[in-house]
């Protein structure tokens, strides 16, 4: 699934039902030695912002499976790394 990442879009089956996401970055962060994917289901909120979503991952597993973020930190790591991107544009 790595490759998958890379290429830039991904699917994932929910309920039964496959739906396609755009990767947007993928990155290794060594203080919580975690692999991080932000990606997006191409849809806008309300406001007209793009909905993005982040989730980390094992690159090495031979099954694909993202994993909830449970920490306030590494919520706000994800943020900076968004921001640094967004800042050098």
């Amino acid at each position: 699934m790595q490759s998958e990442l890379e290429k830039g879009e991904f699917v994932l089956v929910e309920n039964d039902i496959e739906k396609r996401y755009s990767t947007i970055l993928t990155f290794y962060n060594s203080d919580f030695d975690k692999n991080y994917v932000v990606y997006t289901d191409d849809t806008y909120s309300p406001s007209g912002n793009l909905n993005i979503y982040a989730s980390c991952y094992n690159p090495f597993d031979s099954e694909f499976k993202l994993n909830p973020i449970l920490s306030d930190e590494e919520w706000n790591n994800i943020d900076e790394v968004i921001d640094g991107i967004i800042s050098n544009g």
